[in-house]
């Protein structure tokens, strides 16, 4: 009865608010290979603290490594985990963002599900490495997904999917925990629903916090999230 009720549920979504796609025909980006990818998901409440927000990070490294970071941020608490993942298992992200047509769905224009209060945002960001075809080593695209869940509820799934298997298949090699004290615990929803993050700082590894959007595992002059300097 349970799995009926979620059918029905999934079969009003897609009536009410069809999954934007790009087709074959519609695709005239050309880039390099993907070389960063950031899935990210805020929480927004209405009551002091009750702000959360979760960041994915893969890095596809010079040195032939691929590395997952996870920043967990809420309630008072910083959590930064570093896995080392299987360069094939992480290549099914690099799958995803060629076959869904994810660089051309961001210069689409979207109307996404709109929420006011206690829900769950979500993002997508992907870095190209665009200097084989002339374009800048480092090409940030950012897709705003709007609430979890709505408008681009069948990819979200697909993304964290892959997520799951980087982490399940893959190697943690670092967790640091912080407790960032009653003045950075995340307060009310303010204007765009970000969380308040303080000024980026070195951090693990030399790694920098932006004081935008919150990634953490920033290593150049830009975030590699947002494209906001340091």
């Amino acid at each position: 009865r349970e799995l009926i009720e979620v059918r029905r549920a999934e079969s009003m979504l897609d009536k009410m608010f069809p999954e934007p796609t790009v087709g074959d025909d519609e695709d005239d980006e050309t880039h390099g290979p993907l070389i960063g990818f950031g899935y990210n998901l805020s929480s927004h409440g209405m009551t002091i603290g009750s702000n959360t927000h979760t960041g994915y990070h893969i890095d596809w490294n010079n040195d032939g490594t691929v590395t997952l970071s996870v920043h967990r941020s809420g309630g008072g608490v910083d959590t930064y985990t570093e896995h080392k993942l299987k360069p094939e298992i992480a290549e099914k992200m690099r799958d995803l963002v060629r076959d869904k047509h994810l660089p051309a769905l961001t210069k689409k224009e979207i109307k996404t599900v709109e929420c006011y209060d206690c829900f769950t945002s979500a993002s997508i960001s992907m870095t190209f490495d665009d200097s084989s075809v002339g374009g800048s080593p480092y090409n940030l695209l950012n897709l705003n997904c709007g609430p979890a869940g709505m408008t681009f509820r069948t990819l979200e799934n697909a993304v964290e999917d892959i997520i799951k298997e980087c982490r399940e298949t893959g190697e943690c090699t670092s967790v640091v925990e912080t407790k960032t004290g009653n003045g950075n615990v995340p307060g009310f929803i303010n204007i765009g629903g970000m969380m308040p993050y303080s000024v980026g700082t070195d951090g693990q590894n030399g790694c920098w916090t932006c004081s935008k959007c919150g990634y953490s595992a920033n290593k150049g002059r830009f975030c590699t999230e947002c494209g906001e300097k340091r």
